[in-house]
């Protein structure tokens, strides 16, 4: 037991790092544009991991202020859950990711208030300049969440057809651009082949846009390859420098 709330800030960090480090690998290798998939699978195991950590210490606390304690991990976990927040802003299924993310929330600001306040600052901060950081920090995060709630919905892409050049080599897409009241775009995109499926996200290489129009041009477009270097957008040709993609 003692192990386990020694180690749980660190595992508790391993688990909020892995999507923000996928996306900044991916953008390391190319991979610029990054989409969140399967998202209430990964925030269900994000409350799962936060809440299965988050037992030891609350049954054994006093572990948590021993000199192999590094309050480090703990201090961070409150930005690492806002950057995975960022990742669920235009997520389906909010509400639900609402409440996971709530379940994350109040697990990092224990453990901030454990590992860090309790264990370190104690002698300098008092009970009543905690409860009111923790308090505030509470506010941040329930407001940004209800403006969340609020705006994610105004713009989703959604790929209704993509065409992959006969070298393989690029692929074109026809996107709606959906904002909800405001109404919304039609893109065609180009970007290279080769998109890494990680089940919780997507990695594809950046893109570009070649087409705009009204928001259900869709509805009545059509996409295809002539050659490697042209693509057919309702019969008209676009020319493409795969040097400029």
């Amino acid at each position: 037991m003692k192990r386990l709330v020694i180690a749980a800030p660190k595992l508790l960090f391993i688990l909020y790092s892995l999507l923000p480090l996928c996306g900044i690998v991916g953008g390391f290798w190319g991979y610029s544009n990054f989409t969140l998939q399967n998202c209430r699978v990964s925030a269900i195991l994000l409350a799962a991991g936060t809440l299965a950590l988050s037992i030891p210490v609350l049954i054994r606390p006093r572990y948590a202020s021993g000199s192999d304690v590094n309050p480090f991990f703990a201090a961070v976990l409150l930005p690492l859950l806002f950057v995975n927040w960022l990742f669920y802003l235009h997520a389906d299924a909010w509400l639900e990711n609402f409440i996971y993310m709530m379940i994350c929330l109040l697990g990092s600001v224990y453990f901030l208030f454990i590992y860090v306040f309790k264990a370190y600052l104690w002698t300098v901060i008092n009970r009543i300049g905690a409860s009111i950081g923790t308090g505030l920090i509470i506010l941040l995060f329930v407001s940004a969440f209800s403006f969340a709630a609020l705006f994610s919905g105004i713009a989703k892409n959604t790929i209704v057809y993509s065409a992959i050049s006969p070298d393989g080599s690029h692929v074109a897409r026809l996107i709606s651009n959906d904002q909800g009241a405001l109404g919304g775009y039609t893109f065609v995109d180009i970007c290279e082949s080769g998109e890494i499926d990680g089940y919780f996200f997507r990695l594809a290489k950046k893109s570009t846009h070649i087409y705009q129009g009204e928001w259900d041009d869709y509805q009545h477009m059509t996409i295809s390859w002539e050659n490697d270097g042209c693509l057919l957008i309702n019969g008209r040709r676009h020319c493409i420098l795969h040097k400029d993609i």
